[in-house]
């Protein structure tokens, strides 16, 4: 790539990550729960045709919605239409858990693909024992809600009405998720016709070209970045005080390691899953390791698929930071989320102390179920108060 197609690559990392942060807005300007307009549980995404993240508007996201992306495009490889949409929730599929849904959306060009659109929120309800899907005392997944494998919502642009109506029958506030739905869907629309305008504007080789390119990039800062802190491996660790059932003092351990290469982050000797809704995913956990290493860099490396070029981590199948099937997720992002984050900080702060700062707000699990009229042997929810709003731990400024 010569001196002038960088400059127009240069430009268009700029549009891109303009086109996600307009889908944002999009969103949570138009999304019905406060858990997406205020709370802003949600993110958006591009992704290269071959599934490669481009810009991302929320650095947590970046394994799961990449993970997520390429479960879609594997589940339906050969039978993607240009104006199909596909809806999934799944936490074991390269997902969080129940309560984020993902749209993944195809962007066309003179009618082949040629790239797709990511967008995540955070739905209000959906199915499980308690409305809200936190359930402290779910010792499996279908205790917090239903698993949706990858779904299409739409087939060449038609709406299939019976598939949507399925899915929202299982919502106890079926108008609130579909006015989500419909927002994300908005935001998927503004992205299509965004990088569409792209692709008239520039030439098409230009605007892939500068897809790779924008990858490539990152891949180079990240590394020329580690390349500056020392060699070693350092140690970190934190305990989560109790999973809301009867374990107690889970021990986070992380061991992270510093090459000229990259870096590796080591939870092996990490504590076993719990029956709690407690457990990250390794897409999660490999989200929380990656926040305070962006921190450290202060904003010099852009969040994409280069940044996952630079990593990798080692768990356990069946521990805290790697979940297996069929234990519950649903407060991971909370815990041990934050809890991941602490102990990667602890190993960060052996050689870096005047970069590191807290990255994560310790969250309270905090809420009141109303219940209302008794159906049978069932005492139907009427609403969850959620008084952990008012209690938002904090996060420290650096140096």
């Amino acid at each position: 790539m010569d001196r002038h197609e960088q400059i127009t690559a240069e430009i268009l990392r700029a549009k891109f990550e303009s086109v996600v942060e307009e889908m944002r807005a999009t969103l949570t300007n138009t999304a019905c729960s406060s858990t997406i307009s205020d709370s802003k549980e949600c993110c958006s995404g591009l992704f290269t045709e071959t599934g490669e993240l481009v810009a991302i508007d929320n650095p947590l996201h970046i394994p799961s919605m990449t993970e997520t992306a390429a479960a879609v495009l594997d589940y339906f490889q050969y039978d993607l239409g240009t104006e199909d949409i596909i809806l999934t929730n799944d936490p074991y599929l390269g997902g969080t858990r129940v309560q984020d849904f993902t749209v993944i959306a195809p962007i066309s060009f003179e009618d082949e693909i040629v790239a797709y659109l990511g967008i995540r929120a955070h739905m209000e309800d959906f199915a499980g024992d308690l409305r809200g899907n936190y359930n402290p005392r779910a010792t499996d997944v279908w205790a917090e809600g239903a698993r949706c494998p990858p779904l299409k919502i739409y087939r060449d642009g038609k709406l299939l009405k019976d598939t949507l109506a399925t899915i929202i029958l299982n919502s106890r506030n079926p108008e609130a998720f579909r006015l989500d739905l419909d927002a994300m869907l908005a935001a998927q629309n503004i992205g299509q016709r965004r990088i569409a305008e792209l692709f008239h504007q520039y030439e098409t080789h230009s605007v892939l070209s500068a897809m790779n390119w924008v990858i490539d990039y990152a891949e180079r800062r990240f590394r020329s970045m580690i390349a500056t802190w020392p060699s070693g491996e350092y140690r970190g660790a934190k305990l989560l005080a109790h999973d809301c059932q009867e374990t107690s003092d889970l021990a986070i351990r992380a061991t992270l390691r510093v090459t000229q290469d990259g870096l590796e982050f080591d939870f092996s000797e990490t504590d076993r899953q719990t029956t709690s809704f407690v457990n990250a995913t390794a897409a999660v956990t490999l989200g929380y390791c990656l926040l305070p290493i962006f921190a450290a860099f202060e904003g010099d490396v852009p969040k994409n698929a280069g940044s996952l070029r630079c990593v990798n981590l080692i768990t356990r199948s069946g521990t805290l930071v790697d979940v297996a099937y069929p234990a519950p997720t649903a407060w991971s992002l909370q815990h041990v989320g934050s809890e991941i984050a602490g102990a990667v900080l602890d190993g960060i702060s052996a050689f870096l102390p005047e970069r590191v700062t807290n990255v994560v707000g310790n969250r309270m699990l905090f809420f009141t179920v109303q219940r209302g009229i008794r159906n049978g042997y069932t005492v139907e929810q009427l609403a969850v108060r959620d008084y952990a709003r008012f209690g938002q731990g904090g996060a420290g400024g650096t140096a």
